[in-house]
């Protein structure tokens, strides 16, 4: 997820495919789910879907990662930091500063 959300910050991808999810400025949690089609077949459905597919892992495996995945986002795109080293505090400040971006 990581990865693929960097890419979608290069100026010429961001204005059509990120730039709706960082509408929000301030910490929503539901901003975590807040994505063009493109963003959310490419960024948080794949990155979730993939491994346990290419792992073979047991279905009750494969939906505890799921879940875990999708509290983490929300978590992320809170505002609160729950846990030592959260990336709360840094998704918020990378939020107020791209929606400037064109």
């Amino acid at each position: 997820m990581y990865y693929i959300h960097h890419i979608f910050q290069h100026p010429s991808i961001y204005p059509v495919i990120h730039k709706p999810h960082h509408r929000f400025t301030a910490p929503v949690a539901l901003s975590a789910q807040y994505a063009t089609v493109a963003e959310h077949l490419l960024a948080n459905v794949m990155p979730i879907i993939l491994p346990p597919l290419i792992l073979n892992s047991h279905v009750v495996m494969f939906f505890l990662f799921m879940a875990l995945q999708v509290v983490k986002s929300t978590v992320v795109h809170s505002g609160y930091d729950f846990l030592i080293g959260s990336a709360s505090a840094a998704e918020v400040q990378f939020s107020s500063v791209f929606p400037k971006m064109s």
